[in-house]
């Protein structure tokens, strides 16, 4: 987010004091965890490329079970306006035992050029857009994760991840990397503070009751690209279209090859379809369908 004030002195007078108040607010919070806290710099434009990794464990009981393989990917771009792009695909995977789970794709887009938000499935070539929700992203910038804390907390002071602690640095992809994670070690993540705590790189453990692993999940950084986003990312291709609609596409598409019901699974989400097409209705001003 960038701020233009009219007297530079008085940028300065109000840095320097904001840096006194972190200084003396976050010191103690940080003492004996290796922090090393930062001064405030502008976030760069980026873009992320992170390959995903599925690995079943000893306590999975169902049937699909398989050894660690790519299970997606995703993108994670940042522009210097707050505009933001991810986009995540699934591949098709096929487990130990010769069963086949669906490839599909979607992406999340916060254009704050044009003011819309909008959410679309890439494999259906189709979207739905809104407006900008200016409280929401409001709220989302006073939770996000602060550089000069080691993205332990935000810039109230508060954790910005609940439960998490600093456990190391790592440099990955030629970034400095803060290793943040549960005291099982069961989740760590490696966030780049100089890309605004950026997420580089994630294990998440899932264990049953009993303690086994069910699954590990990784996340791994394959590209990181300083500089403008691709515009193309901001414009998905495909047809605007209400949630519902979306909804009985996917279903139309997946209907034969993975024996779907839809007249069954369309029953079971319509109370839910009625009230996001209302809501994507009223953001657009459309009259309710």
């Amino acid at each position: 987010m960038r701020m233009t004030l009219r007297r530079p002195v008085l940028a300065v007078v109000i840095a320097a004091a904001f840096a006194f108040v972190l200084a003396a607010g976050f010191g103690q919070r940080l003492a004996g965890m290796q922090s090393r806290v930062r001064a405030a710099t502008p976030i760069p434009p980026y873009t992320i490329v992170r390959t995903h990794y599925l690995t079943s464990g000893p306590g999975n009981t169902s049937i699909y079970r398989h050894g660690r393989q790519p299970a997606g990917s995703s993108i994670d771009a940042f522009d210097t306006d707050g505009s933001r792009v991810f986009v995540f695909s699934a591949y098709e995977r096929t487990d130990d035992a010769g069963h086949k789970s669906p490839a599909w794709d979607s992406v999340s887009i916060v254009n704050m050029k044009t003011r819309r938000r909008i959410d679309g499935r890439l494999f259906l070539n189709a979207h739905s857009t809104y407006p900008v929700d200016s409280s929401n992203e409001q709220a989302r910038a006073a939770v996000q994760p602060t550089p000069e804390s080691d993205c332990l907390l935000t810039s109230a002071g508060q954790q910005a991840f609940r439960n998490r602690k600093l456990t190391g640095h790592e440099t990955v992809l030629g970034f400095d990397t803060v290793i943040l994670s549960t005291p099982d070690g069961d989740t760590r993540d490696w966030r780049a503070p100089a890309l605004g705590c950026a997420l580089l790189q994630t294990i998440r453990v899932f264990r049953n009751s009993a303690g086994a692993i069910v699954s590990t999940n990784e996340q791994i950084a394959t590209s990181v690209t300083v500089g403008p986003v691709n515009p193309q990312l901001f414009n998905p291709p495909g047809d605007e279209l209400k949630p519902s609609d979306i909804y009985k596409r996917q279903l139309a598409l997946w209907e034969g090859p993975w024996g779907l019901n839809a007249s069954d699974m369309l029953a079971k989400e319509a109370a839910k379809l009625a009230k996001q097409d209302l809501a994507y209705a009223m953001a657009n001003g459309l009259p309710p369908q």
